[in-house]
């Protein structure tokens, strides 16, 4: 299993230290290709009966008819779970979305070419496994979509 760091403070209240935050060490791309994939690098293991607030923001680049996609995925099962997608091209905000279920597809956009896009969510976890980020071509394209290098998931628990 996975060694993490724990502390317990004065309230009795027991908060994880490390494991919590994960970058992609190489850009993750999609070709012709609309299946929402694990973004590699991006995932981590989640606590049965712990709330997290986590939080990724995901620079893009892809040809305007290819596009970009994300959802909220893994093999933790969700009490319950909210997030919200926002994507930004340059300074236009092109899609903003939210889900209350794990695999639900947010930021989904054809028409952008350098696209970010920010998920913020909290997660109260049934069952232990894992949470990750994924990522597809909105529309199928010949030309890759893809996912920087350097990205980040980073998970808070707060309860």
């Amino acid at each position: 299993g996975t060694a993490n760091a724990y502390i317990r403070n004065e309230a009795g209240e027991i908060n994880r230290l490390t494991g919590l935050s994960a970058r992609n060490s190489s850009s993750f791309a999609k070709t012709s290709d609309t299946t929402l994939a694990n973004i590699t690098g991006l995932t981590r293991n989640v606590e049965a009966g712990r709330t997290y607030y986590f939080e990724t923001e995901l620079s893009t680049t892809s040809v305007s008819t290819g596009g970009v996609k994300f959802a909220v995925s893994g093999t933790a099962t969700a009490t319950s779970i909210n997030y919200e997608g926002v994507l930004r091209d340059g300074t236009t905000i092109s899609a903003a979305t939210r889900a209350t279920a794990l695999d639900t597809t947010v930021c989904a956009v054809t028409a952008v070419t350098a696209a970010t896009c920010r998920i913020r969510g909290v997660i109260v976890v049934a069952n232990a496994g894992t949470l990750t980020v994924q990522f597809a071509q909105n529309a199928s394209d010949g030309s890759a979509s893809t996912v920087l290098v350097n990205q980040a998931l980073t998970l808070a628990p707060i309860s």
